[in-house]
């Protein structure tokens, strides 16, 4: 009896295991990014929660973070215009860098930004890719007039004062072209020409034929007879 309790018992947590949401608490880190320039660490910059409900948490480091990263450009005498700031999405039991998700935009972007938005691209229950936009942006996608070092130091500092939007994205499959049937083929393999429609002539000949026949027999009307001739 206790055998079949024991049982009993382990197939309910079973069941309440599977009821259960599965929680996801995902890893977002930041870092600057230069053609020319050795590569920056990845730092943390948010936590954000899918279950119960989304939630953001950013790290209180991002405004340091950006500052001394954009320092060290000027230190190494690059153009800022020229580098990225890139968001990462750290996975699932994995630390390894090489294998995190990776989204970028201009770093001069950040200057003049008002807001920033998160896609996160999940399969089920499992978030694999990130997408990361910052608006506004110029419509042609270049960099603002950068102002002076200090200035432009001072306003990355204050860059993340905006507003953050996440949204979960699932994959979804295009809808399917409407094919036209394709044209009937000889024994030839030769397209089969379709059959020329008729004229009005050729549809309606007989009935023609038949009513000229009906006035010809008919002798005309009265009119057309001869009058014949009184005395």
């Amino acid at each position: 009896m206790s055998h079949f309790f024991s049982q009993s018992y382990l197939v309910m947590l079973l069941f309440l295991f599977l009821l259960t949401p599965i929680v996801h608490a995902l890893s977002i880190h930041h870092r600057l990014y230069h053609p020319l320039a050795p590569n920056f660490y990845f730092s943390p910059r948010a936590h954000v929660s899918l279950n119960p409900q989304l939630s953001y948490s950013p790290s209180s480091s991002i405004s340091d973070d950006l500052a001394s990263s954009f320092q060290r450009l000027l230190e190494l005498d690059l153009d800022p215009d020229a580098a990225l700031y890139q968001l990462a999405l750290e996975h699932d039991n994995d630390s390894s860098i090489a294998h995190w998700d990776v989204s970028s935009v201009k770093l001069c972007h950040l200057v003049n930004a008002t807001s920033d938005s998160f896609l996160f691209h999940t399969k089920g229950d499992y978030v694999y890719a990130i997408d990361y936009f910052v608006s506004p942006i110029p419509h042609d996608g270049s960099c603002p007039k950068r102002k002076a070092n200090r200035i432009w130091t001072d306003t990355l500092a204050l860059a993340y004062d905006m507003s953050t939007s996440i949204k979960l994205v699932t994959p979804r499959l295009p809808p399917l072209p409407e094919l036209r049937v394709p044209p009937p083929l000889s024994p030839d393999g030769e397209p089969v020409k379709p059959v020329p429609e008729k004229s009005f002539i050729q549809k309606y000949w007989m009935y023609i034929l038949a009513i000229l026949i009906a006035l010809m027999a008919s002798g005309g009307t009265e009119e057309d007879q001869p009058q014949r001739r009184t005395s």
